[in-house]
């Protein structure tokens, strides 16, 4: 029991040295965790960010590609008919298409 009792009075006399620290820690900590803006959250919202940047950078590009073909298509009759024929299977009264899969492959 003595023993105890030793053991708490050095650590009330360890916090009591201390307790302007400790209650930095505490607070500190629980800024950390419990903060509505959190590392937590700022760490997932910078990974969102930088997933979002490359998702911006992949349809820019992809926009540039698009406006590119599009223009080759409203300027040139051949490429619009011929898009139309490869991806919608158009085609002229007097032919047949055959569409081959091969997927399966």
């Amino acid at each position: 029991m003595k023993l105890r009792k030793t053991k708490l009075k050095q650590i009330y006399k360890y916090l009591g040295k201390n307790k302007y620290w400790l209650t930095i820690a505490i607070f500190a900590l629980t800024i950390i965790i419990f903060h509505p803006v959190n590392i937590f959250k700022l760490a997932d919202n910078q990974k969102k960010l930088v997933d979002l940047e490359l998702q911006e950078q992949y349809l820019s590009t992809k926009i540039e590609q698009d406006s590119i073909k599009l223009n080759e298509l409203k300027q040139n009759n051949i490429t619009l008919e011929k898009f139309a024929r490869e991806q919608y299977f158009f085609h002229k009264s007097n032919e047949d298409v055959f569409v081959i899969d091969r997927s399966n492959n």
